[in-house]
């Protein structure tokens, strides 16, 4: 799973240029989350995104980069998600 979630679903990725449900499905659900973290974390190099633009992110990927399955699953729990998120910010604060 660790290996294989820099995988895109259309092909594009590394390491191995799997495609589609060639992917391992945790490596698909992964994948999605850490791109998530990534962007609504702040980096050396940039400051993080806010939740929206890292969902807008994730819908523009949808396909693409990430899963359709995955994607529409992340949008049926994206509230849920985001509240879970908010929360846990607050703690670590």
């Amino acid at each position: 799973m660790v290996q294989s979630h820099h995988e895109r679903w259309d092909g594009g990725g590394d390491p191995s240029g799997l495609s589609g449900d060639r992917i391992p499905r945790g490596a698909r659900i992964f994948a999605l989350a850490d791109a998530l973290d990534a962007m609504t974390s702040d980096r050396p190099y940039r400051a993080a995104l806010s939740w929206e633009q890292a969902t807008d992110e994730i819908l523009a990927h949808d396909g693409s980069q990430f899963d359709p399955k995955v994607v529409r699953a992340f949008c049926m729990r994206e509230r849920q998600l985001h509240r879970i998120y908010e929360e846990l910010s607050i703690v670590a604060a």
